[in-house]
C-alpha cells in the first residue's frame, strides 16, 4: 500500500509539473518571449493617506508562488500618489545593484496599466537590464466600458495582449498580482500596526513600557483601551486617577484627530 501511495504521488507530481510546463508554454507563445517565464516577479505598493508606504515583491517559479523568496520593502524616498518615486525606488533597490540582482527573473510583471509600464520601462532602461527580461502591466477591467477581463500591456504595444482561448494564462498573472496586492497589504497592516500602538501610548503623560506592555495584555488593543472608562483603568496596578485621566484624554484626543485627517483627505476637490 504505501508502494502504491508512492507511485500515485509521483504520478499526480509529473503531471501537475507537466502541466505547469505546458501553461508556461503558451503563457511565452502569447507574450512573444525569447524564452519560458520560469521565474515571474511582481511588485505591489500600498500605503494609508502617504504613510507606511510600502511594497511587497512575490517570486512565482514554474507556475507556483516561491514564498522563500517573496521580499518586502519600507519605501523611504517615495510621496503620496507618487507612483514613479515609489517605483524607482523599489526597483533600484531590487535590480539596482549587481552583486544582488541574481536571479533575475524572466518577467516582471506591474500592476497597472500603460503608465505604470512605461515607468517600469524607463527605470529598468537607466538600470541598463531593458534585454535582461520581458515586463508587462496587468490592468483591472474596467466593467464600465463593458470589459469582462483584466488587460495584459507590453511596452512598445498600444493594445492589450489577445489571450484567445489560453485564459489560464491570463488567469496565472491575475493570481500573481493577486498575491503581490495580498502581500504589500499584509506587510503595511502589520507596520500600521505597530506604528499605532506606538504613537497611541507612547505619548501619554505617566505610561511608560511597562504600563503600556500591561495595557495591551490586559485590553488586547489599543481600540479596547480607548473603549475601557475611568473606573477600570484605575483599578488596574500600578495606575492611579491621573494617569488613567491622562490615558483617557490622550487616546480620545488622538481618535479625533485621526477622523479629522481621514474627513479631510477624503474630502472631494470641488475646484
Amino acid at each position: 500500500m504505501a508502494m502504491e501511495n508512492a507511485e500515485n504521488g509521483l504520478r499526480e507530481s509529473l503531471a501537475s509539473n507537466a502541466a505547469d510546463m505546458a501553461l508556461l508554454i503558451r503563457l511565452k507563445r502569447r507574450l512573444n518571449m525569447e524564452r519560458l517565464p520560469k521565474r515571474i516577479e511582481c511588485f505591489d505598493n500600498s500605503h494609508l493617506f502617504g504613510r507606511a508606504s510600502v511594497s511587497g515583491m512575490v517570486v512565482f517559479e514554474k507556475g507556483r508562488p516561491k514564498k522563500e523568496s517573496y521580499r518586502t520593502y519600507r519605501l523611504k524616498t517615495a510621496g503620496m500618489h507618487d507612483d514613479y518615486a515609489a517605483m524607482a525606488e523599489v526597483l533600484g533597490r531590487r535590480y539596482g545593484k549587481s552583486e544582488d540582482r541574481d536571479p533575475l527573473p524572466d518577467l516582471l510583471v506591474v500592476d497597472g496599466g500603460k503608465g505604470q509600464l512605461n515607468i517600469a520601462g524607463d527605470i529598468i532602461n537607466m538600470l541598463g537590464l531593458n534585454k535582461a527580461f520581458g515586463i508587462i502591466g496587468i490592468a483591472k477591467r474596467d466593467e464600465k466600458k463593458g470589459e469582462v477581463r483584466d488587460k495584459i500591456y507590453q511596452m512598445g504595444r498600444a493594445n492589450p495582449v489577445s489571450f484567445g482561448r489560453d485564459l489560464d494564462g491570463l488567469l496565472l498573472l491575475q493570481q500573481i498580482r493577486d498575491e503581490a496586492h495580498r502581500f504589500a497589504l499584509q506587510y503595511h497592516r502589520k507596520l500600521r500596526g505597530k506604528h499605532a500602538m506606538r504613537s497611541a501610548l507612547d505619548d501619554i503623560y505617566g505610561v511608560g513600557p511597562k504600563k503600556k506592555a500591561m495595557l495591551l495584555k490586559h485590553f488586547g488593543s489599543v481600540e479596547s483601551v480607548r473603549g475601557a472608562d475611568l473606573e477600570t483603568l484605575v483599578a488596574l496596578p500600578g495606575m492611579n486617577r491621573k494617569i488613567a485621566q491622562a490615558l483617557k484624554e490622550g487616546l480620545g484626543k488622538q481618535n479625533t484627530e485621526v477622523r479629522i485627517q481621514k474627513t479631510e483627505i477624503r474630502r472631494p476637490n470641488t475646484e
